[in-house]
């Protein structure tokens, strides 16, 4: 009905009353979360009975607005990514909607792409379901053209991945030889005191538990997890596409310092995702 009604005259109103309405929806969704852990909520009742099935219907009329008035996209898009792309079962559906929409918008619109990059940019951290993490990735890389554009795309995807490799081997079930290089790696050299006498110095090269204790204090970030846990080989393949994608647009920039850098970095990822790919296999064949 908003959409049937909705005129140049008055489409100002009707994108402020639908940006409310976005906002609202969002909020819902953490009301129904309160109200399942046993939290007392207020004003439930006048809540639609369906909240996936309202959000589902936002984003259709918000993309039937959009086309029939583009100039509403600036402030259509930003509450959309804000309040809609970081469900992860609950309005999943509506976060995958959403960043279809947003793929839409960037392809069809390019004087929006800058502003939408530079939110995805940021969102990337806390978006938690692993289809829209594919479809983001690839919007990123894909339209991602300045240098300033493809270094922001890259750190945001090295981020997320976290530290080098993905998959951690439980060293409970290694050999013995394989608890020995768990030992840190150290090197002694001789220094010179303050007194002008001689000492020894050693200095820790390697520490193999301080490596596996970071990996695992970031297996937290959706990215790495859905990497770890989620049966899903597009999303490895969407990132190492959407890295060379970006390597290869470092070189058309004409950038060869960056160039050199983030392709040994990109190999890097890719060499530990195809690991972590064949350790997934290996674990399922068991």
């Amino acid at each position: 009905m908003v959409t049937d009604l909705a005129s140049q005259r008055n489409i100002k109103e009707v994108g402020v009353f639908l940006e409310g309405e976005i906002r609202k929806a969002k909020k819902l969704e953490d009301t129904s979360a309160d109200k399942d852990k046993g939290a007392e909520v207020k004003a439930v009742a006048a809540a639609p009975s369906s909240t996936n099935e309202y959000r589902y219907l936002l984003i259709k009329c918000v993309n039937q607005i959009t086309q029939l008035y583009p100039e509403t996209i600036p402030m259509m898009i930003c509450p959309l990514m804000e309040s809609f792309l970081m469900f992860e079962k609950k309005g999943s559906m509506a976060s995958l909607e959403t960043v279809i929409f947003i793929r839409e918008v960037i392809e069809v619109y390019p004087e929006h792409r800058q502003t939408i990059l530079e939110k995805l940019f940021g969102f990337i951290d806390e978006i938690k379901n692993h289809l829209v993490l594919r479809v983001a990735i690839w919007i990123i890389g894909e339209y991602s053209i300045s240098q300033s554009e493809v270094d922001q795309a890259f750190d945001s995807i090295k981020r997320n991945i976290g530290t080098l490799p993905i998959f951690v081997e439980n060293k409970e079930e290694d050999s013995k030889p394989a608890e020995i290089e768990d030992t840190p790696k150290t090197i002694t050299k001789t220094i010179i005191l303050p007194d002008g006498s001689y000492g020894t110095e050693t200095i820790v090269l390697d520490d193999p538990s301080k490596a596996n204790a970071q990996n695992l204090s970031e297996d937290h970030i959706p990215l790495r997890k859905a990497l770890k846990n989620a049966d899903d080989d597009f999303l490895a393949s969407c990132i190492s596409i959407s890295l060379t994608k970006m390597v290869v647009k470092c070189k058309k920039n004409l950038n060869i310092k960056k160039f050199n850098t983030m392709s040994m970095e990109s190999a890097l990822i890719i060499c530990a995702l195809l690991k972590n790919h064949k350790k997934s296999i290996d674990m399922n064949n068991t």
